[in-house]
């Protein structure tokens, strides 16, 4: 069935309503695995970062967004701490099934105004009428091709918050924009990153939230080199101290020769 229903009548608009509180009966078994897991509590350790995936967001009894203490951050505090980001991920992934499918609908108004989860276990599916959260997170990709790519998915939100951490603000500018104008901005890559980063800050977040084909793998995060940065000494600077400890430098005195 297809996802994008912005131009069905509202006839078609008023059974997707109905669909998504209604499932169809043969999906009215018991639903395992999938979706009793995602249903229980994240354990939130105080001051500990937790990472959503964002196929949970529609579920969770807490505000699913990432929390951030600061913005705004220098590149080599934001290194450190974006590496706990990652690692939080990492566990995310490891720990919960992700879903095969993750259905968007949007009505004509270009409003999102339905989710559609499909388990990978068994093929059924649960719906949603809210995200949950600030749809920037979501791939853009899931607008046009509903199958989750778990890993690819979560380092798209991994970009976001990389941004966020080192600019202060979203990357794309949603005043006065429909969900579908959003998801259209994201898809054709509307975004500006300040030149004051490093050429390597800037080339990871343009490799994370590049097109699904050419994004950057979960597991080659750590090797991009913006993590092997490390900080470089001023040359000018380097020579002032060097001349500063020929000339200045406390040599011990000539004994006089007897």
């Amino acid at each position: 069935m297809p996802f994008n229903v912005s131009h069905n009548k509202s006839r078609k608009n008023t059974q997707l309503k109905d669909m998504l509180l209604k499932p169809h009966e043969s999906n009215q078994k018991p639903i395992r695995s999938f979706f009793s897991s995602l249903n229980k509590k994240h354990a939130r350790d105080k001051g500990a970062i937790e990472f959503i995936p964002i196929c949970d967001w529609p579920m969770t009894d807490h505000p699913p967004e990432p929390s951030f203490k600061k913005t705004g951050l220098k590149e080599s505090k934001c290194r450190r701490v974006f590496m706990d980001w990652i690692k939080a991920a990492d566990e995310s992934c490891s720990s919960l099934e992700p879903p095969k499918e993750m259905q968007l609908f949007l009505n004509e108004q270009g409003k999102l105004e339905g989710i559609r989860l499909i388990s990978r276990h068994d093929g059924l599916h649960k719906d949603f009428l809210e995200f949950g959260g600030r749809l920037q997170y979501i791939a853009p990709e899931l607008i046009e091709n509903t199958e989750y790519h778990a890993k690819s998915v979560n380092v798209w939100s991994l970009g976001i918050i990389l941004y966020c951490l080192l600019i202060g603000r979203y990357p794309f500018n949603e005043i006065g924009l429909s969900h579908q104008a959003l998801f259209d901005k994201m898809i054709q890559l509307e975004y500006t990153i300040p030149l004051s980063l490093s050429s390597e800050a800037r080339d990871l977040i343009e490799r994370m939230m590049a097109p699904q084909a050419s994004r950057i793998s979960f597991d080659n995060l750590l090797c991009h080199p913006w993590f092997k940065k490390t900080k470089t000494r001023n040359p000018i600077l380097l020579v002032k101290n060097t001349l500063h400890l020929i000339f200045h430098a406390p040599y011990p005195s000539k004994k006089r020769s007897l």
